[in-house]
């Protein structure tokens, strides 16, 4: 017969083995899933650098400003309307 302390140790010592390995496995997804998205960055930074050497000064600044554009839209896209006028109820006031 196993004591009580010795049975929690077993159960603790293989819950730790099984943690481990599911965090090992999650690490390896996660390298595979960096080292695609990296892959895939560098082949878009290539891409890119390309494109904007055979397009003229006035296309890249029209591009440009337009990223700006959208990039300043989408922020404020994101904030909440802090200033909105709520309507007051007068039913109170004689």
């Amino acid at each position: 017969m196993i004591s009580p302390s010795s049975a929690c140790q077993l159960n603790t010592d293989l819950v730790k083995t099984h943690l481990m390995y599911a965090v090992r496995e999650e690490v390896v997804v996660l390298k595979e899933k960096i080292a695609e998205l990296m892959e895939r960055t560098s082949q878009l930074e290539y891409e890119n650098n390309i494109l904007r050497t055979g397009v003229n000064q006035e296309t890249l600044d029209q591009l440009n400003s337009s990223i700006l554009l959208a990039g300043q839209a989408a922020s404020n896209a994101a904030q909440p309307a802090s200033n909105t006028a709520q309507p007051v109820s007068n039913s109170g006031k004689m």
